[in-house]
């Protein structure tokens, strides 16, 4: 007994101060972990001119995740099919549901920003978008309920899905009745689908034809003014007075922006079409006006609503003929429309 006793001391002794160790150890990686987070944070005060303390902490935190590892975390083993708004589509299983005004907004902002890649030697396929702004590619992961959101080396970010099965969820997302609307992204989703079941070796998939029409009852304007828009206020040749101007530019989509017009049954919305690339400008009240109710509906997602509510200011203050503000007050707010200080950001 005394034997067994001694034994037993000497081997629990031993196993509790291995244990000892190993939480002695992760204390100690625990409070280095936390004084370099700490000196992380202090000497990346403008990173990303994120300014905020809970700002900061939410970018490293979000920078971390990602490099964890290169697969996409939230892909789930299997999936849910429902129609949504006439359209079947599958999404990962912790996604409930996808909202229809999402969904549009989503389409709009893709074709604006989104980009479809396929490696020629291979047809590996894989979907992304970039941006300076983090916020609106952690907003469609988490909608979306997966893909990967990275920092790039020239400080702008991207959303980027590699993965089969989530990759089969965005094709089934974008080929639906009320899917993508301009012609040159049709025609690159096209090529892009067939590409995925070439490298997969399944059988074609069935691509609805292009059907859509930009209309103002849904939100896929929105996500393209997002990623395309422009707000700002020039002012005129020779005058101290300034004009409310919005625009939109894409690369050869010059017969989808003529239904612009007819939209808001505006003669003076002007096209204007350089080489391939086609602008569209509004000015008059009439047009801006349509604009105006149109995202008060569909609101803009993007860091850009920051520049659309000074924007949607300085139209208020000259539809009622300056409310008094002197040319130097208004041409102050006129200049920083499309400038973004740091409290805009954590706003």
């Amino acid at each position: 007994m005394l034997s067994i006793g001694v034994l037993g001391f000497i081997v629990w002794a031993f196993k509790w101060a291995r244990n000892f160790a190993i939480c002695w150890n992760r204390l100690m990686n625990s409070i280095v972990y936390i004084v370099l987070l700490f000196l992380n944070l202090n000497l990346n005060l403008n990173l990303n001119k994120v300014d905020g303390i809970f700002g900061k902490l939410e970018l490293l935190s979000n920078q971390q995740e990602i490099e964890k590892s290169s697969s996409e975390t939230y892909t789930q083993s299997s999936s849910i099919t429902k129609t949504i708004s006439g359209a079947k589509l599958t999404f990962p299983e912790h996604i409930k549901s996808y909202d229809p005004d999402f969904l549009n907004w989503f389409i709009g902002f893709t074709e604006g920003d989104g980009s479809f890649v396929i490696w020629e030697k291979t047809n590996k396929i894989g979907f992304s978008i970039t941006q300076k702004d983090p916020k609106v590619l952690y907003h469609i992961k988490k909608k979306l309920g997966f893909g990967k959101v990275y920092v790039c080396k020239d400080t702008y970010y991207r959303y980027i899905v590699s993965n089969r099965e989530n990759l089969e969820h965005l094709i089934n997302i974008f080929n639906q009745t009320n899917g993508l609307r301009l012609l040159n992204t049709y025609n690159k989703f096209i090529q892009w689908s067939k590409s995925y079941s070439i490298y997969y070796s399944i059988p074609q998939i069935d691509i609805i034809p292009q059907q859509a029409k930009i209309t103002l009852n849904e939100a896929w304007l929105s996500g393209f003014i997002d990623a395309e828009g422009c707000f700002d206020a020039p002012q005129r040749h020779g005058r101290t007075t300034f004009r409310m101007r919005f625009s939109l530019k894409q690369k050869s989509e010059y017969e989808t922006f003529k239904q612009f017009p007819i939209l808001w049954g505006d003669k003076k919305i002007y096209l204007l079409k350089n080489k391939d690339i086609v602008i569209l400008t509004m000015y008059s009240l009439k047009s801006l006006k349509f604009l105006i109710s149109y995202l008060n509906k569909y609101p803009l997602k993007s860091i850009k609503n920051i520049a659309y509510n000074k924007w949607l200011k300085l139209y208020r203050v000259i539809e009622e003929g300056g409310r008094g503000k002197s040319y130097e007050e208004i041409k102050l707010m006129a200049q920083n429309i499309n400038k973004y200080e740091d409290e805009d950001k954590v706003q």
